[in-house]
């Protein structure tokens, strides 16, 4: 590849939590199944591969080729915002070549199709560069949803946290902190109709919840008190 990013987000660490997951859930199924219990385990590496699960598709002669996709990307339109363009098959591409007011592009062997498109990106990409830089980001967006061509402008974290959908979602909760103040945090990413959970609250301060935890684990207070007093415990609550 060309060029490097550095992705801030740590990806791999999510998602091999989530390939351990998927393999608790199918193992615990199994036990239900068979009476037979056994040990599971995955790595940073075996998330990391996983992702990259369709390059390793191999063939004889393959060629793995790392080309932009001028039709599943971003781009910067005239007034200087982004938007994401996701015109993933041929019938998007052919309303977008009317879209854009090009109608030859569609006729073009060389963008005749997918991999066609790909493989001529060098092309492509600059002729969609020069024609998207030709009105604000609000306009394209307009014009691509109203001809059904699947389309979103980037947002900045703030902008979208305040995003009706994720509103409506109460994927954004707040609560008072002690040393904080009014603070916003993400809400329960998952949904059950039946047993809905409940947002965890803020972050403890550090043995905020001492005694409190003792207490459920069956200390009584005289002894949570007397593990005070030696000095075993300490927290805000004692």
């Amino acid at each position: 590849m060309e060029s490097s990013s550095y992705v801030r987000i740590p990806v791999t660490d999510y998602y091999t939590a989530a390939l351990a997951c998927q393999a608790v859930l199918a193992a615990l199924f199994v036990r239900e199944r068979t009476g037979q219990g056994q040990r599971v385990w995955t790595s940073l590496m075996h998330g990391i591969l996983a992702l990259q699960a369709g390059n390793f598709v191999d063939w004889p002669g393959r060629e793995i080729v790392y080309r932009d996709t001028p039709t599943y990307r971003l781009y910067r339109a005239g007034d200087g915002e982004w938007f994401f363009l996701a015109c993933g098959n041929q019938s998007f591409w052919v309303k977008l070549c009317k879209v854009l007011g090009k109608p030859e592009w569609a006729g073009d062997p060389r963008f005749a199709s997918w991999f066609g498109r790909r493989d001529n990106s060098d092309a492509l990409t600059p002729l969609m560069e020069e024609a998207f830089a030709s009105r604000p980001r609000d306009e394209w967006v307009r014009i691509l949803t109203e001809s059904d061509i699947p389309c979103a402008p980037t947002q900045p974290l703030q902008a979208f946290m305040s995003h009706p959908a994720v509103l409506h979602h109460n994927m954004v909760v707040e609560y008072e902190h002690a040393e904080l103040g009014r603070l916003k945090m993400m809400g329960l990413p998952l949904r059950f109709s039946e047993t809905p959970g409940v947002d965890p609250g803020p972050p403890p301060l550090l043995g905020q919840h001492t005694a409190e935890v003792l207490r459920r684990a069956g200390y009584r207070d005289g002894d949570i008190a007397d593990l005070h007093r030696r000095g075993v415990i300490a927290g805000k609550d004692l």
